[in-house]
């Protein structure tokens, strides 16, 4: 079979039977099947297929692709057929989801005129494609379109040789999309002058120009093309457009997005466990995945994983949208003060997120502290101080106090309704809690009975353990007691008066009335002259010497203690004859002299 030319066949029979020619042909992009070669097979898409001449138009499926082979037409006697010709567009306007055929089986009939052609648009079609079609699990779907633009051209019947001739290019958006970036183009024959137009085409050698841009759908764009034909040969217009459509479809993103809290105990004792909550939760819209915890401790936490202050660290399972997970944090308080655990979370494609918790480590504490005057005399009355204090930051609970002292020390007073128990020879007092910070002075009041140096002690304590020991706190002062020397010193003749010859003996009596003992104590002796000592008893050795007696230092005279000294002399001239004796000891500043009269008479 033969295949025939639509153009050329057409152009040689327009003298002959005063018809107009409508051309139309579709260019939606450069890649279009239009417009190819006159004897180019024509690929027909597998989902449609060209109806047979004299059947119904409309579009049936079909199948592989055709090349479409007509027979020719009848011919009229003295008509010439040129199969070689020029390409001539198709006389159908593409439609949706087919093809423009290039060639069409024509009806000579001289008698009748022919039908205006019509051209069916299918309506732009949307189709989502089943999750097996589209090779994605959960069925997405895709958005396809088909743009349907058509051009044609309104030629006149004929034109007489030598005169102007008009046309009109049409071109039609049929489809239910706009379509955006329309041009259209038509290459004038050689020799043809363009005239101009309505709208005016852009000029270049012999090719003229139209940039519509956007059409919308359903509307059209009608270009007025006047032009002077050259010699006497048919004057052929092709004119041909480019344009873009565009599809819209959303491809959602998903992202994991998590959010990390920790929480803590507001406060814990100090060596006790300090549990930290961690919650990590995925608000996103896709799963988290290596979603690691690290955790920075301070020096006043410790975990049992870590190494020199290194961090805590742990990995989670992935979290789903919308999934949260809860990690529990053990650490030993080991260090008084606040004490912030650092949080951060990570995860693959998500920044890092970081909180922080709080918790204060309490350490109560008790500090106590005595102070006494330092020295005090005999019979008098010291008061001391124990003051009672609680430098940690916690409450230290149940605090009780108690002072006690030997004896030598006797109970006065205590303030604070102070308990004496005199069995023990003890001071207590209930203080309750103490509270961080807080301070208690506490007095009493003590006679001091004997001098020396004298301990008293204080302890300050609550039953709160603190790494397996009672919380307690311990002080103690020493107090100077000190006594008022004070003696009674006499010396006393036992034989007064006496006869010349005869021996007298006086007694030297030393009595330590005071409230220390007497050191140092020192005896000594004169007579006047007429007395020869005879024989002296005492404490300690002596040394006679004419006139005078003197006595070895006697080391400790005690409190009440005394001691006697006799001596015996013989007066050996009549008259008034004395002894006179001095007391010294370390307490006197200046020595104490008793002097003794004795008569001798001569009988």
């Amino acid at each position: 079979m033969r295949k025939i030319h639509l153009a050329m066949l057409a152009l040689g029979l327009v003298g002959m039977l005063g018809f107009t020619i409508v051309q139309v042909s579709a260019q939606p992009s450069p890649s279009s099947n239009v417009g190819r070669k006159g004897k180019e097979p024509i690929i027909v898409p597998t989902d449609f297929a060209v109806p047979p001449v004299g059947e119904s138009k409309d579009l049936l499926p079909a199948g592989p692709a055709l090349d479409l082979m007509l027979p020719p037409p009848p011919i009229a006697p003295g008509t010439t057929i040129d199969k070689t010709g020029p390409d001539v567009p198709a006389m159908l306007p593409a439609l949706p989801g087919t093809f423009a055929p290039e060639m069409i089986e024509i009806d000579l009939k001289p008698a009748a005129k022919p039908e205006p052609l019509k051209s069916e648009v299918k309506p732009l079609t949307q189709v989502a494609m089943p999750a097996s079609h589209s090779g994605f699990p959960g069925g997405p779907t895709s958005n396809q379109v088909s743009p349907n633009v058509t051009i044609e051209t309104v030629v006149p019947d004929a034109v007489p040789l030598g005169k102007d001739a008009s046309y009109e290019i049409v071109v039609r958006n049929a489809g239910l999309i706009p379509v955006t970036g329309l041009k259209v183009e038509e290459e004038l024959p050689q020799g043809a002058r363009y005239l101009g137009g309505e709208p005016m085409a852009d000029v270049s050698l012999n090719t003229l120009r139209w940039t519509i841009g956007d059409l919308a759908a359903g509307a059209e764009k009608r270009m007025k093309v006047n032009v002077k034909p050259v010699g006497d040969a048919d004057h052929k217009t092709s004119p041909k457009m480019t344009y873009s459509a565009s599809t819209t479809s959303t491809l959602k993103i998903t992202r994991p997005k998590l959010i990390a809290t920790v929480t803590g105990p507001e406060s814990v004792l100090l060596n006790e466990e300090a549990a930290f909550t961690i919650q990590v939760k995925n608000e996103g819209t896709g799963p988290a995945t290596k979603v690691k915890i690290h955790v920075s401790l301070p020096a006043g936490l410790k975990h049992p994983q870590q190494r020199e202050g290194s961090p805590v660290e742990a990995e989670l399972p992935a979290l789903a949208a919308g999934e949260t997970k809860a990690v529990t944090l053990k650490t030993i308080a080991i260090h008084p003060g606040p004490q912030t655990c650092e949080l951060t979370v990570m995860a693959e494609a998500c920044g890092a997120v970081i909180a922080k918790a709080t918790s204060m480590v309490q350490k109560p504490m008790l500090v106590a502290k005595l102070v006494g005057p330092g020295k005090a005399m005999v019979r008098g009355e010291p008061t001391f101080t124990l003051e009672v204090s609680n430098p940690g930051n916690a409450t230290t609970p149940n605090v009780q106090a108690a002072v006690s002292f030997p004896e030598g020390l006797e109970f006065v007073s205590a303030s604070d309704s102070g308990n004496y128990e005199p069995g023990s020879r003890t001071v207590t007092w209930n203080l309750g809690g103490q509270a961080a910070g807080g301070k208690k002075s506490l007095t009493f009041k003590l006679r001091a009975g004997i001098a020396g140096k004298i301990e008293v002690r204080a302890i300050a304590a609550s039953p709160l353990k603190l790494e397996d020991k009672q919380l307690d706190a311990k002080s103690s002062a020493v107090l100077q007691v000190e006594g008022v020397p004070a003696f009674a010193f006499e010396v006393l003749n036992l034989d007064n008066p006496a006869e010349v010859g005869k021996e007298v003996t006086y007694e030297i009596r030393v009595l330590n009335q005071g409230t220390c003992p007497l050191t140092g104590v020192r005896i000594a002796m004169a007579m006047s002259e007429g007395l020869t000592v005879t024989s002296v008893t005492g404490p300690s050795k002596h040394t006679a010497n004419g006139l005078t007696v003197s006595f070895e230092p006697v080391p400790r005279l005690a409190v009440k203690a005394d001691m006697v000294i006799r001596v015996k002399a013989k007066g050996t001239t009549a008259g008034d004859l004395r002894c006179k004796v001095q007391l010294s000891c370390d307490q006197l500043k200046q020595p104490v002299f008793k002097e003794e009269s004795t008569v001798f008479f001569q009988q």
